[in-house]
Parts: C-alpha cells; sequence; structure tokens
C-alpha cells in the first residue's frame, strides 16, 4: 500500500469511468482489497458530502467537483502523507470549508500529516501546525503560525505572506 497521496486540481480523472468506478480503480492500484476499496470510497464520499456523485460519469463533472473527487482518491488508502497542491483553489467558500473540515478528521482520526502547499492563508492558518515560507529556494520563515505572525509583528498569516512576498531577500522592494 503506497504511504503517499496527492491532490492537485489539474490532475485528471477517467472520463469513461463513473466516480465510484474510477474511486475503486484507484484504491486497487494502491493495494487495497476490492471490498475495502469500496467500502473506503463510499466513506469518503460522505466524508466530503459527495455520494450523490457516485454514479456521476468523471467527463460531466465541474472542475469543483474535478477537485472533490480528486480529494477523496488521494485519501482512500489512507495515507501516512497526503500532499496537497492548493487543495481548495476551484471551490466555493462553503465547499472549501467542508474540504478543511473532512482534510482535519482525516489528519485527527487517521493520522496522516497534511503537506499544503497554498497561497491562501486562512486556509493555511486553520490547516497546518507548522508553516515555512520560501523565497529565492531560502526559508525566511519557519514555525507555528502564531510564532510566524508574532516574528514579523503582523495580525496574520496573510499580512506575513504579502510583506514576505513585497520584499526581495536583499532587503529591497520588488
Amino acid at each position: 500500500m503506497s504511504s503517499v497521496g496527492f491532490v492537485a486540481g489539474y490532475l485528471p480523472l477517467p472520463d469513461r469511468l463513473r466516480v465510484e468506478e474510477a474511486l475503486s480503480v484507484f484504491g486497487g492500484l494502491c493495494g487495497m482489497r476490492r471490498g475495502d476499496a469500496d467500502r473506503a470510497v463510499a466513506d469518503n464520499l460522505e466524508r466530503f458530502a459527495i455520494p450523490h456523485l457516485a454514479d456521476r460519469m468523471c467527463m460531466d463533472l465541474s472542475s469543483g467537483q474535478r477537485t472533490l473527487v480528486g480529494i477523496v482518491k488521494a485519501v482512500l488508502h489512507q495515507p501516512r502523507l497526503l500532499v496537497l497542491d492548493e487543495p481548495t483553489a476551484s471551490l466555493d467558500p462553503d465547499v472549501a470549508f467542508r474540504v478543511r473540515t473532512g482534510l482535519i478528521e482525516v489528519s485527527g482520526n487517521e493520522g496522516t500529516a497534511l503537506l499544503v502547499t497554498s497561497h491562501n492563508m486562512t486556509e493555511v492558518e486553520r490547516l497546518c501546525e507548522r508553516v515555512v515560507f520560501i523565497a529565492k529556494g531560502r526559508v525566511v520563515a519557519d514555525g507555528a503560525p502564531a510564532d510566524v505572525v508574532s516574528q514579523y509583528g503582523h495580525d496574520d498569516l496573510e499580512a506575513v505572506f504579502m510583506h514576505l512576498a513585497g520584499t526581495r531577500l536583499d532587503g529591497e522592494d520588488i
């Protein structure tokens, strides 16, 4: 069984399969037995509030629905590490909230570590225990969200992000 799951909005799904079929195939590719994969598919479709998509053809899904199915695909096999690249970028705020809630549940209940790349600092603050800001290939901030905010004297991570994005490493403004 693979110990890593990966989520990105740009990953394709097999257009000619139904969502439930595609997810079962992915479960099998990760070494899951058929019955275990089927249960994991049903459980995770429920977890992310999309059981109504089970019988839809993948080619008929909107971009947001594809993102949700991709998240379910990535957590099916209970990976030890889940790498998420902008996990809620194409989602409406209410759906993004459901996704964050589901990811927190996956992390808490199954012990899955989340590695999140995102420009959405509100999301980062809600999902992450540790943040790392990288500029020009160098780590410029590293620590718990509250510690990083405090270190830079701002009110939240978004303000820190904007500060770091607007300043070059040599101190000159961009």
